[in-house]
């Protein structure tokens, strides 16, 4: 009897194993014909050209990034000016300010690099990338026809209130403005020299500033005319950006749904100012999740941008996601962790490449449920992803 019994459990085991190695061998298959090798080289950028079949029906284009990673320029640039001549992109969308994204549409008119490094140098995120960037798409633009260029759009919070101030100067009609708030502003940069000055005490004049407004709009609203929206926009983001902070954030997770709810309608407010044709955005990944995030519970502006009915890209939102190693475990709550897991392995082991892309979509998929979130994978090799930003 009990050598029946280890014989039953012999063959089961053995049934197991074969077809866990007959699963591996068909996971393996969709990944050898389903991952596509990508470089940013500039001698190397026809391997985007593998893309060609599977952009065709998108018109909003998201770039999952891990955030200060020194390979975030690289990638958005090389697949920004692909997207440009293949896919009529000509929008750019930050995760950063209108202020900070109309500073730079600034300099891509007139190429003053003195104004541009003050600009990236008041801005946390990776400065010398940012200058760097931003120089390489001034070139770019250079061999383009002047009403055909790359432009800027930021939708975030403001969260550089100098920076604010110095837009608003900027856009400000001539004329003295309602209660000559400008003057104050004026005074308060020249007494600090520098964009990033006083946070406190600007904080205070935004908030006077409302205040006005909320009693008596109508001044405001004469003063600024059509520019009137835009200027109650820029407001709210920086009382919005004083508020949100990373330690209110942890106390208050709702507050980050606001901020992705906000970005959203930033961006609805801003499309008919944009430039014809279609956008791309780099974002940290977990705003690019199409369907449940792994670590939100509310749906990301990838997602709001794909399925609301009054997006103006609504199911024309195509994302390339960024595995992120760190992650880890947070992955298994998506389904078919395992097979992602082997095909890391995979791609570890058996390619010799430093970066590649995988479509998660096609017919046979191991990953029918994960494919909903990630519609393409990026995998970077640890110690590119690893370094640092300068």
């Amino acid at each position: 009897m009990k050598k029946l019994i280890s014989g039953i459990l012999s063959v089961w085991l053995w049934m197991g194993w074969v077809s866990a190695q007959a699963q591996l061998e068909g996971d393996t298959a969709f990944w050898q014909s389903q991952i596509l090798t990508i470089s940013t080289d500039a001698e190397q950028l026809d391997t985007l050209q593998q893309l060609a079949d599977k952009i065709e029906g998108h018109r909003f284009f998201f770039m999952g990034e891990q955030h200060w990673k020194s390979i975030n320029r690289d990638l958005q640039f090389s697949f920004l000016t692909y997207l440009y001549e293949h896919a009529g992109v000509r929008n750019v969308i930050l995760e950063t300010s209108y202020s900070y994204g109309y500073l730079i549409n600034h300099f891509l008119d007139n190429g003053d690099t003195t104004q541009l490094r003050q600009v990236v140098e008041n801005w946390a995120a990776c400065p010398v990338d940012q200058y760097n960037l931003w120089k390489m798409v001034y070139a770019f633009n250079q061999t383009k026809p002047k009403d055909d260029q790359i432009r800027v759009t930021g939708i975030d919070l403001e969260y550089a209130p100098g920076m604010t101030i110095q837009v608003l100067k900027m856009l400000n009609p001539k004329g003295i403005s309602p209660e000559s708030y400008l003057t104050q502003f004026d005074g308060l940069a020249m007494a600090q020299g520098h964009l990033l000055y006083s946070k406190r005490e600007l904080r205070r004049l935004f908030i006077k500033l409302d205040k006005q407004i909320e009693k008596d709009p109508e001044p405001f609203k004469a003063h600024w005319g059509d520019q009137y929206p835009l200027f109650k926009m820029i407001l709210q983001n920086t009382l919005d950006g004083y508020n949100f902070t990373l330690v209110r954030a942890f106390l208050f997770p709702k507050v980050w749904e606001e901020r992705e709810i906000r970005m959203y309608r930033n961006f609805l407010q801003m499309t008919p100012s944009m430039q014809v044709g279609g956008c791309f955005a780099q974002f940290g990944a977990l705003h690019t999740d199409l369907s449940r995030s792994m670590s939100w519970k509310f749906p990301s502006i990838a997602k709001r941008l794909n399925e609301s009915e009054d997006s103006p890209y609504e199911g024309q939102v195509l994302t390339f996601s960024r595995f992120i190693r760190k992650f880890g475990n947070q992955y298994k709550q998506l389904g078919e962790y395992e097979a992602l897991l082997q095909m890391v392995k995979y791609i570890d082991l058996e390619l010799d490449q430093p970066m590649v892309m995988v479509d998660m979509r096609t017919e046979n998929t191991p990953f029918p449920v994960m494919s909903q979130n990630f519609q393409f994978l990026i995998v970077i090799d640890p110690m590119l992803e690893g370094r640092p930003c300068d």
